[in-house]
């Protein structure tokens, strides 16, 4: 938003620099400030003139501990130390702001997939702190004299239940409001925490209970008596058939396993017919982001969320309600297009369909790169399976009863690669640097290097 209305960003000195914009933005410290992406990294120029397609190697930050590159094993144990030339300011922490005065010189992180071998290992010592504990153990912790069991988030994790616009039946309105007639929150957060009601509350609006925008007015529809019968008859006159709905819930994640199976039930209940694709988080990352049919490898109802802090102010990007433009941070490239670049789209959408491997869809390789995966996709770590399938799923765009996609669709699916990285393909997948390329040629109106 800010790129978009801005006029200057230059350097006056070494500590300042002056940022002029079009017209008034108002929301412009908010949007500076916050925590949720994207948000405000500051690095120094050596660094942020990096390829945007490449790893950063070099991590240099501003605050009071310095990362130890040299003991970091990625996905198993990061390292900090006290960094002892940094002065605090002199003012009690306030969460990102305010002093920030570390009393310990040196922090460990280690990661541990498993949530009861996480919680066994505070228990007997092995480590300090956890920073999520799954409901179903909390009692336990709770009963043991050495652990100290804290809300230390009271803003939370704003559950989301989304549902996908382009196909029916929640192309229709009326589909859509039938669910929220029909879904009970409370069903969903006790699913999730059990009876225990200091870990969750309604949320019939966007913003975050507890700050200050919080309100919820057009919120009605979450709240009171959930009416079936009257969701049942809104969809009969929507001309639901009873078509299958594919509910999409990532099975390593425990709260997106718990809501999978409300809805399952809710669904049911309003005599609808469900598909659960019971998958893993990576999987579900890519497949949210597709635009293909659902029986065509795409999707119908999934779940995510943002931190209470995301909902607490205007400047989260979920609320511009701006479509496509929502995961691209580039700009629109216009219709003239040339036929080298078309011809590179259409060559790599023929190459996809070649390479499916039966019938679970899974790809032999990525159709833009030589890198191969064999067929035993299940085994590749998670970061692989996003680099080939989430290149084909996202760059590729869909298959429409067997025509080749549009080179419009084929083109916004590749920007959506170039430009938001974390929608689900690494860095070292060479498919979007070929993405890029095509890109800027089709951008520049010229053939395809």
């Amino acid at each position: 938003m800010i790129k978009a209305i801005e006029n200057e960003l230059v350097a006056i000195d070494d500590r300042t620099f002056r940022w002029t914009l079009k017209k008034p933005y108002p929301k412009m410290l908010l949007a500076l400030g916050k925590s949720g992406t994207p948000c405000c990294f500051v690095m120094p120029a050596r660094i942020a003139a990096t390829d945007p397609f490449r790893q950063i190697g070099e991590y240099v930050g501003s605050g009071p501990i310095r990362f130890v590159r040299n003991e970091w094993v990625p996905g198993a144990k990061a390292v900090f130390e006290k960094f002892a030339d940094y002065a605090s300011r002199q003012e009690p922490p306030s969460w990102l702001a305010g002093g920030k005065n570390i009393v310990v010189d040196r922090i460990e992180w280690i990661t541990i997939p498993d949530p009861a071998t996480a919680a066994a290992a505070l228990q007997n010592g092995e480590i300090d702190w956890l920073e999520v504990v799954v409901p179903d153990l909390l009692s336990i912790l709770r009963k043991n004299r050495n652990v100290v069991t804290a809300v230390n988030d009271p803003l939370g994790l704003a559950g989301v239940l989304a549902m996908n616009h382009l196909f029916p039946p929640f192309n229709d309105v009326r589909v859509r409001r039938a669910i929220l007639m029909a879904l009970s929150q409370e069903d969903y957060m006790r699913a999730y925490v059990g009876d225990d009601d200091s870990l969750w509350k309604p949320m019939p609006s966007y913003f975050t209970p507890g700050t200050p925008l919080y309100t919820d007015d057009g919120g009605d529809i979450l709240k009171g008596p959930r009416r079936v019968e009257a969701a049942k008859r809104l969809l009969g006159e929507s001309g639901y058939a009873g078509e299958p709905v594919t509910v999409m819930a990532a099975q390593d994640i425990t709260f997106n396993k718990a809501w999978g199976e409300v809805t399952v039930d809710l669904l049911k209940r309003l005599d609808m017919k469900v598909d659960l694709a019971a998958v893993d988080w990576g999987t579900a990352v890519a497949r949210r982001a597709q635009k293909s049919p659902p029986r065509q490898g795409g999707w119908q109802m999934g779940f995510g969320g943002y931190y209470g802090s995301e909902g607490a102010d205007p400047t989260n990007r979920y609320l511009h309600a701006n479509g496509n433009e929502l995961l691209m941070v580039g700009r629109i490239i216009r219709k003239s297009r040339p036929r080298s670049a078309r011809g590179m789209m259409r060559r790599a959408w023929t190459r996809r369909r070649r390479l499916y491997a039966g019938s679970t869809g899974w790809p032999s390789s990525c159709p833009l790169c030589t890198a191969r995966s064999g067929n035993a996709a299940p085994s590749l770590s998670q970061e692989c399976q996003r680099d080939r399938v989430g290149a084909i799923a996202i760059l590729l765009g869909r298959q429409q009863d067997g025509v080749i996609p549009s080179v419009d669709l084929l083109i916004e699916s590749a920007e959506e690669v170039v430009h938001e990285p974390a929608i689900g393909i690494s860095a070292s997948c060479q498919s979007k640097r070929i993405a890029e390329r095509a890109l800027a040629a089709l951008a520049a109106d010229r053939p395809l290097r």
